[in-house]
């Protein structure tokens, strides 16, 4: 085999070409270069001086052209689009739309300002929850955002951060002071609770000086002082918790252990000293005042008690008053004995002197009252006066008696008129002060007729006694045409001076509209079932917990509370309902029982050696508690008066 030839590298040389420099065109291409750069630079500048007239014009028409913030407000999504103007193409049209923009977030934010000052205004006036509240500034917030996001979804956000946070700052400070309000009504409460508490001592003390209480399951019996004690340190706690009460709860304190020892030594008093018996001879006061000295109470037990308990200075104060009541009981039976022979006769006198000169003064009404002040001290003197005035009387020395009877009939009859009472003043027959005793009564009883008359419309329409109305009821349709028809009522009175108190009574009967009373009482029936019944109530009575209770618990064929109890024709359902409830108040979470076929049933519990089918385990229907139950009987027995109250007068129509 020959050998592979190899060929050395590096025997390939590369080729110089000449270079040819051409100066003259270099110089004239740098030339024209040069030149290109400053026409560039040129054009460059006005383009831009040109879009900042542009930009500056835009911004003069947006400022000299603003949009109406309650137009733009107002319209639909496609005129908004047109109102704003401008283009996103042109700097004129891009600095237009953004200048009119900027306006209308400012005017819209403003606008905004105001309805968030209106909303508060009505919330502090109305009492508006906090949940509402919130709900309206966030429904400001939302709309005068979204009012924008058709346009600039950039300004919007921007207009909803601002009035978020402005939103959020009202609300924060709004339930601020609903917390402020809260606490200080709460303590306020309180107060008033306190006082009532220290006010029940006397009653407390007067129910029983032992009580019979439970505790940890037993039964004990515990005198009143310890009774006491233990109610003291029950209602200080729940004045003490509230922080408000810090000082207020010390004073309650100390004025809860004086009242007890006032109200004590009141018990002993009223019970042991200040008796009709003791006060009947001065012998008895002073045994009375003895018993009381020695401490020995006439032997009873409980009053010896407390008198020990009592503080000692305590003591000595009672046993000093007891003391000046044993005088004060013997210097009047002193001045009984010796004076009232001696007083009966300057009375007797003082009485016959009155007579005469009232006799002297053909005064009827007069001699009338000395009559029977003398019956009162002495029978003998009033029928001495008695029989004097009837003698009086057949003389012809007072005025006509049957004048005067007649006049009162008509009165009471209510046909007497004021020509009637002057006629009888002039013909002699009564004197000026029985006119005018009898004008006045007149006066008075036109008014009683009015307001027997308002008391008809009331009880037609269904309106408690004023006393019984609550705040909630003043806003219901049934108040607002009670308060229409009364003022009708009052013009027709002081328009009509000379009307009957028939005519009064048939005149409001007559502004009732009968079928509009029926819609108004069917729509208060309404109301309260659907706030027992409603989900977004306090109650839910409509939920599927209660409707399981009363299928399981009341009848198996129960459907709806709605349905099976609140009935405006049928006021039996509801009292179904309000056994019921009673029951439930009963029954324990966790516990078997019974149910009975006849609604309201009564349960038994199941308790596993009877035998007893369908039992079935107890559970609160929404985790009611006894207190809301006795609420929602509450309504349910307003409910039945107000059924009650509206039916009786239908019959009456």
């Amino acid at each position: 085999m020959s050998v592979r030839k190899v060929f050395p590298g590096g025997m390939i040389r590369p080729v110089s070409i000449p270079n040819v420099n051409f100066s003259q065109f270099q110089v004239q291409s740098s030339a024209f270069n040069n030149l290109a750069q400053r026409l560039d630079r040129m054009m460059n500048f006005a383009v831009q001086q040109g879009e900042k007239v542009a930009i500056e014009e835009g911004k003069k028409f947006a400022a000299s052209n603003p949009l109406d913030a309650d137009t733009f407000y107002n319209a639909d999504p496609e005129e908004r689009e047109k109102l704003v103007g401008g283009d996103n193409i042109t700097s004129y049209g891009r600095a237009l739309k953004i200048a009119q923009i900027n306006l209308l977030a400012t005017d819209l934010s403003i606008k905004a300002q105001g309805d968030f000052t209106k909303l508060k205004v009505i919330a502090v006036g109305s009492n508006m929850n906090a949940d509402m509240y919130e709900q309206g500034l966030n429904a400001i917030v939302q709309g005068y955002s979204d009012s924008l996001l058709d346009v600039d979804a950039e300004a919007a956000l921007t207009v909803k951060a601002q009035l978020a946070s402005k939103a959020n700052t009202l609300y924060t400070s709004y339930l601020d002071d609903k917390i402020k309000d809260y606490n200080t009504t709460k303590a306020a409460e309180l107060q008033n609770y306190g006082q009532t508490q220290l006010d029940s001592i006397a009653d407390e003390i007067k129910a029983g000086t032992m009580r019979t209480i439970e505790i940890d399951g037993a039964t004990k019996n515990i005198t009143i002082e310890e009774f006491l004690d233990i109610k003291k340190k029950e209602y200080f706690a729940k004045i003490v918790a509230n922080p408000k009460l810090k000082k207020y709860s010390l004073t309650w304190e100390k004025e809860w252990d004086a009242r007890v020892q006032l109200e004590l030594k009141n018990y002993l008093y009223t019970q042991f000293v200040d008796t009709n018996e003791n006060r009947e001879t001065m012998s008895n006061a002073s045994k009375a005042n003895k018993e009381i000295q020695n401490e020995t109470f006439f032997g009873n037990k409980e009053a010896q008690r407390i008198f020990k308990n009592l503080d000692s200075e305590e003591q000595k104060k009672f046993k000093a008053e007891v003391r000046t009541w044993k005088a004060d009981v013997i210097s009047s039976r002193e001045k009984d004995e010796t004076g009232n022979e001696l007083d009966l006769k300057k009375e007797k006198d003082k009485l016959t002197e009155e007579y005469l000169q009232a006799e002297t003064d053909n005064d009827t009404e007069k001699v009338n009252e000395l009559i029977d002040q003398a019956y009162k001290i002495d029978t003998a003197l009033g029928n001495e006066f008695k029989k004097l005035f009837n003698a009086d009387l057949k003389s012809g020395l007072f005025y006509d008696p049957d004048a005067e009877v007649n006049l009162f009939f008509d009165l009471y009859n209510g046909t007497l008129s004021e020509t009637e009472i002057l006629d009888a003043v002039s013909a002699g027959n009564i004197s000026k002060e029985t006119a005018i005793s009898l004008r006045s009564q007149m006066v008075s009883m036109r008014k009683d007729s009015y307001a027997k008359a308002d008391a008809e419309l009331r009880k037609t329409i269904g309106i408690p006694e004023p006393g019984s109305i609550t705040p909630g009821f003043i806003e219901t349709k049934k108040y607002r045409q009670y308060v229409k028809r009364s003022a009708e009522l009052l013009k027709y009175y002081n328009d009509n001076p000379n009307a009957t108190p028939r005519e009064l009574i048939d005149y409001a009967r007559g502004l009732e509209d009968k079928q509009e009373i029926q819609n108004m009482n069917e729509e208060d029936f309404k109301k309260k079932s659907n706030n027992l019944t409603s989900m977004d109530g306090p109650y839910k009575m409509s939920s599927s917990e209660w409707d399981k209770y009363f299928r399981e618990f009341y009848n198996d064929k129960h459907l709806t509370v709605q349905t099976d109890f609140l009935d405006f024709n049928d006021k039996s359902k509801i009292s179904n309902l309000i056994k019921e409830l009673e029951e439930l108040k009963l029954m324990t979470d966790g516990v078997k029982y019974v149910p009975s076929t006849v609604p309201p049933g009564e349960l038994q519990v199941d308790e596993g050696t009877f035998g007893f089918g369908g039992a079935k385990e107890f559970k609160r229907p929404e985790g009611v508690t006894n207190r809301e139950i006795d609420m929602i009987i509450d309504i349910l027995e307003d409910m039945q008066n107000e059924w009650s109250r509206w039916h009786v007068y239908k019959l009456l129509w």
